[in-house]
């Protein structure tokens, strides 16, 4: 079998024994990243890592479950958010694009839907900056998602 690569076409062309030109897709490279890319992937990277720390204090300081004053999922959720936020990093940074940008935004959206209850919901004024500003990268997250969101190869998440 002899393959051969049409100008421009993106696909390997075989011919089989009988001469049969047969189709393959060949896999697309990932396109290089761009400075923009990079510029909103340290973005992430900065917050999610800077999150990733103030929970990973909180629980040096305080122990398992720090959060005393909220229910006990809240308290669940936020302590978990010390693995969640550097596995965003992780995936984000490495092959798995894709599900990284998935976690940034189920991350995301469950943060600021639990410090919007913290805030309204049980009436702790404390959460009023901290529901803001990441309610901001919730939309930064919004907009960025489709711009990060590569054609990768087959079977890539």
């Amino acid at each position: 079998m002899v393959l051969r690569a049409g100008p421009g076409t993106g696909a390997a062309r075989a011919r089989s024994e009988n001469s049969r030109p047969v189709t393959r897709i060949a896999r697309i490279p990932p396109r290089p990243t761009s400075l923009v890319e990079k510029i909103v992937l340290a973005l992430y990277v900065l917050c999610f890592t800077t999150a990733a720390a103030f929970h990973a204090i909180d629980l040096i300081r305080w122990g398992w479950l720090p959060y005393t004053f909220a229910p006990a999922i809240m308290n669940w959720f936020w302590a978990l958010l010390t693995v969640a936020d550097p596995l965003v990093v992780l995936l984000s940074l490495t092959g798995r694009r894709r599900t990284g940008l998935c976690l940034a935004l189920v991350v995301m959206v469950l943060d600021v839907a639990a410090n919007g209850y913290a805030l309204f919901g049980l009436g702790y004024p404390e959460f009023a900056v901290s529901l803001l500003l990441q309610t901001a990268f919730l939309g930064f997250i919004l907009g960025s998602i489709g711009f990060l969101w590569k054609r990768q190869t087959p079977g890539a998440c």
